[in-house]
């Protein structure tokens, strides 16, 4: 009976950690999330997007701000209207 409660006892943390990997995957954390808006929404090109990304980072952008400074430096970019996220981008391309 003891080999039986070490095995659950084995199972548990196992289980846990399985899920901790599993819920880490399906949020990606602030830079993907970023990343991942400024070329699927935004169309700009991987090597864009990381210049932008680090451009913020260094300048005292918190990670977890990333997403929301670039929204606001985009603007309203359904309708053509720039926050200043094209001068980022065009500086970051040079």
């Amino acid at each position: 009976h003891s080999t039986t409660a070490h095995a659950n006892n084995h199972y548990r943390p196992a289980h846990t950690r399985d899920l901790s990997t599993q819920s880490h995957n399906s949020t990606p954390n602030p830079k993907e999330e970023t990343q991942s808006f400024l070329q699927n929404t935004l169309r700009y090109p991987p090597t864009i997007s990381n210049g932008i990304i680090s451009a913020l980072l260094s300048n005292g952008i918190p990670p977890s701000s990333l997403l929301s400074m670039v929204k606001s430096l985009a603007g309203r970019y359904e309708v053509g209207e720039d926050g200043g996220l094209v001068a980022l981008a065009a500086s970051v391309k040079k």
